[in-house]
Parts: C-alpha cells; structure tokens; sequence
C-alpha cells in the first residue's frame, strides 16, 4: 500500500467536512454527566454533545492543562486524533471530533448492557467485561461461552484492518478494547433480540491510539514510522523482542513490519484472556513483578492455563486456544499475520481452506474485501 497523505488540518465548526479532516466541536457545547476515569495526561468523561451531527452520549477525553502545555504532548494528541480521523471501520471507535481549549478528543460511547441477558450490569472494556463473566464461564453449561470466540473475530478484525492501513497498535490488550450489544440491548421485542443477540452478541472496537505508529503520518511530519523509543504498551502484554535486552535489535530502528508482529504477540496474549476470563493478565499465575515475567520470557515460555477451563479450550474455545499459541510464537518472523488469524478462527470463510491447523503451513490469500466487513 502506497504511502498516502492525510489532511489533519481541523475542520472549523460550520463548514463541510471532508474525508479525513478532524471535527473541531465548541467545548461549551459539551455538557459532562459524570467522570469515567483518570489517567496520568487526562480525565475521561460521559458527556452530552449539542451538535446534530454527534449521537449522543459521547466520551470525552480531556488532557490535563498542566500536559498540554508541552509540545510533545499536543503532538501526541494530534497524532491519536489524525489516526482516527482517518479510520474508518466498525471495529475501531469512531472520533467525533475534538475540541482545542482544553484539549480533548469526543469519541462515541460503548457499552454493554448485560440486563438482556438477566444482569443488572454495565461495563465499557473488555477486561472489566472478562470479569463479569469469569465466574459464570467455570460452570459446564455456560450462556457466555458463545462470546469467547465472537470477541476473538471481532479484535482479529479490528487489527487487521489496522495493519491493512500500515498501522501498529502499539498498546493492544483487554482495557484498551471496548465492548458493545447497543445493537440490540435497548430493543423492547424479546424476540428481535434474540435474533440479532444470535447473529451478533457482542461488537468490539479497539481504542486508545495514542502509542499508534503509522505510514499515515510520514508525509505529516508528526510521526516517523521507525522507532527507537520501543518501551510503549503494557509490561505484560510486550513481545520478548521489546523486554529482553539480549533480543532488542541494538543500534537499529524497528520498522513499522517490527511493530506488526509486536501487534501479534500482544493479540495473542488479549486471545489468551480470553480462554483464560478470570486471569488478570499474562503470566499471573506465574510472576508477580516484571523481573518473575522477563524470567518467563528467558525461559521461552506462555503463560500458564487455568486447568478448570482447560475442557472448554479443548472444545468451544479450541480455535482461540490454536490462534493464541501461533501468535505467542518468541520466533518473531514465525508469527502470522493478522489476516491469518481471522482464517484460524474462521476456516469456514475462507475459500479452499479446509485445514484449521495453525501449525500447518498457510498459503491461502484473503481478499481485500475482508477488512471492510
């Protein structure tokens, strides 16, 4: 894919926006309901926006004036705001637009709404939703079974498309994928839900694109898609080419393809919390400091597997268990792309692929069309 231009200059409020230009919103036309969370550069909000092209209610994040203030930090918020602007597709969150004083990015809202399903809970990320039904899923006959390998496709894609626009996530795991069933959760007819819950349980958008590097943004100047600032992401979730010294490749930039099958390693960790609901994160069972995980990763090995879900990743969660060992590969240039792992998942899309084995060679092809769906 060649190398294209984008226009992240904002668009001003009034005039129609073109493909690719941010949405400058009025910050007075925000009204926040309630704090979502607090972070280190900013505060995040439920909010209501006052403009007709916004579907209420949104999320804002808002940076904290006393980061704004630096030049790295409005790059860095620049940056997250162009990628967005620029993808488009029903597994990543959608940008609104942003305002400029404060400095704040308005993002659709998500949410999962468990009372379809007899719960009186709601939760917006992937790891806070794996914590819900993590004491459900131990039981034999579980209703949430069905929705290990739905969040596994739907991640896959999200990345894939990702990938396809020469993106690296940077910064893939569970607290920065947001879940949804707004699809069908507010509808009054037991029946439609039923049916659309059938078709589609759940919709996953990955988030939080801050880390992002990109092809995108060369021609911008606000990003350069090499690296040598590689300690980006979550500790747990980092490949052994990123944490061990010894396999860092010394004196030399990682190329965007680098940062790639980083994105792989890290998708195959997400794909093993999945299969594993009620671990916290990789290696828990087996370090408790970042010294006890680069052990692990000396010693060339996965994290380990609750046993009481070990019947169910032999059966309904088997194609999520083979594509989390085949992404969780230390041979970096071994891992498969991301595509692959869609076809892992799903071998029944795929034309001509009868083998679901991800130790057999994969020497099929996925059209095009694949990451639009």
């Amino acid at each position: 894919m060649t190398n294209r231009a984008i226009r992240c200059q904002p668009k001003q409020a009034g005039s129609p926006k073109m493909d690719g230009e941010i949405n400058v919103l009025d910050y007075r036309k925000l009204n926040v309901q309630k704090q979502l969370g607090r972070g280190t550069f900013g505060t995040v909000y439920l909010a209501h926006c006052d403009e007709p092209e916004v579907t209420n209610p949104v999320v804002m994040k808002v940076m904290h004036e006393s980061v704004s203030r630096g030049d790295a930090a409005r790059k860095l918020f620049m940056k997250e705001a162009t990628l967005l602007a620029e993808l488009h597709h029903e597994n990543i969150v959608r940008m609104h637009g942003i305002c400029m004083n404060p400095l704040a990015i308005v993002l659709e809202y998500v949410v999962f709404d468990f009372a379809p399903l007899s719960r009186n809970v709601k939760v917006n990320t992937l790891d806070k939703g794996l914590s819900e039904i993590a004491p459900l899923t131990k039981s034999e006959d579980c209703g949430f079974d069905h929705l290990i390998p739905v969040i596994a496709n739907e991640v896959t894609k999200g990345l894939s498309h990702l990938h396809y626009l020469e993106v690296a996530h940077r910064d893939l795991k569970p607290a920065n994928i947001l879940i949804s069933n707004q699809h069908y959760c507010a509808l009054q007819d037991r029946q439609q839900i039923k049916r659309i819950k059938a078709v589609r349980p759940v919709v996953c958008k990955l988030a939080d694109f801050g880390e992002s590097r990109s092809q995108l943004l060369q021609t911008n100047g606000l990003n350069d898609p090499n690296t040598k600032d590689i300690f980006r992401g979550t500790i747990p979730f980092m490949a052994p080419e990123i944490l061990l010294p010894e396999r860092t490749l010394q004196g030399r930039k990682l190329s965007l393809e680098d940062l790639k099958k980083v994105d792989i390693w890290a998708l195959g960790l997400v794909l093993y919390c999945l299969i594993n609901p009620d671990v916290s994160y990789p290696y828990e069972l087996e370090a408790s400091d970042l010294q006890e995980i680069i052990m692990m990763l000396r010693q060339r090995k996965r994290p380990a597997s609750n046993p009481e879900y070990r019947i169910k990743q032999e059966t309904v969660w088997s194609r999520v268990k083979e594509a989390f060992e085949s992404c969780a590969n230390y041979d970096s240039s071994k891992r498969p792309k991301a595509s692959d792992v869609f076809a892992v998942l799903n071998p029944s899309r795929v034309p001509g692929r009868n083998d679901t084995s991800m130790t057999s060679k994969l020497v099929f092809s996925v059209s095009k069309d694949f990451y639009f769906t």
